[in-house]
Parts: structure tokens; sequence; C-alpha cells
């Protein structure tokens, strides 16, 4: 459905390596993909997908971070659930800062490594939970290449938070 559109656009959409705003348009499909997925597995499990309704107010659904904490007990335990929770938590401030601000520059060095991991998880979740192997209908993997040297990682989050670069960090 829905779900599986948004993350299989997200990917095609991160593999045009000259598009501008591309790591933004990417984060905020796949964070539509999970949580489209999340609904999909809570309405599967009879679970309510809705916030209680407000008096002349139009129904909501629940935010992504609702629905991954009513999603928990619906989790394969082929899913590292924590994991995929820590993982997300990060896209989605990213995705966050897009849609409301901004993102410092060279965050999307970050994304790479983020994103994929969240294909992976995601890709397993709909795989148990659903019986679709997404694999056999598209490529859902994202091209690491680049013109430049990748920044490291460890680097760009140790200046963000201003700690000095780790022994491991050096000797790379």
């Amino acid at each position: 459905g829905n779900s599986v559109a948004a993350t299989a656009a997200a990917v095609e959409i991160y593999n045009k390596p000259k598009m501008d705003y591309r790591d933004e348009t990417f984060v905020v499909l796949l964070v539509n993909g999970w949580e489209l997925g999340l609904k999909a597995l809570l309405s599967k499990n009879r679970q309510r997908i809705f916030y209680p309704k407000k008096q002349n107010e139009p129904y909501k659904t629940y935010s992504i971070t609702d629905a991954l904490r009513y999603a928990r007990k619906f989790f394969p335990s082929t899913v590292d659930y924590s994991a995929t929770v820590a993982n997300l938590e990060q896209l989605i401030k990213y995705r966050d800062n897009v849609i409301h601000f901004y993102n410092e520059s060279g965050f999307g060095v970050l994304i790479y490594a983020l994103a994929q991991t969240a294909i992976v998880n995601y890709c397993d979740l709909v795989r148990v939970a659903f019986g679709f192997d997404l694999s056999k209908e598209i490529t859902l993997s994202l091209l690491p290449l680049a013109l430049s040297a990748p920044l490291d990682p460890i680097e760009f989050i140790n200046k963000q938070t201003g700690q000095a670069p780790s022994t491991r960090a050096v000797q790379q």
C-alpha cells in the first residue's frame, strides 16, 4: 500500500545523485513510510490508530512516535524493537527539523547509515508481519557513491556535541 510506496519513493529519491533537497525529501518519505507501516501493523492486529475524537475537530491518527509505542507488542521477534526505535528517533528528529526549520549542514552524512538500517528493519517488519518481501519487488539499497570523500559520522557527531574525537575515530 502507501507505506511501501512511500518507502520505495524515498529510496528512489535518495538514489538520484544530483537533486537539490534530496536528503530532506528522502527522510520525509522514509519516516512517512514507517509511520504508515506501523499504523497498518496496528490495524492488522485490530488496534486503534486514531486519538480519541474531540468535539468539532476531525479524527487524527497517531503520530509515528505513538504508533511506534503502541506497535511494540506486535513487533516480530526478528526485528529488534529498541534498536529500531533508537534509529527512527534520529530520523524523526531530522525530519522534524526539515519540516519546521533546517538541519545543520553535513547532517546528511548520518542519514545514509541511519536510513540503510531503517530500510532493512522496515523490510524485515513487512516481510514477517505482512508476508510481503519488498526485495523481490524493488531494489531497496542506497547508493554510497560520492564525488568527494564522505564526512566521518563520528567526527560530525562530536563536532555537534562539542566532544573531542574518540581514540577510535582518530585512528581511522
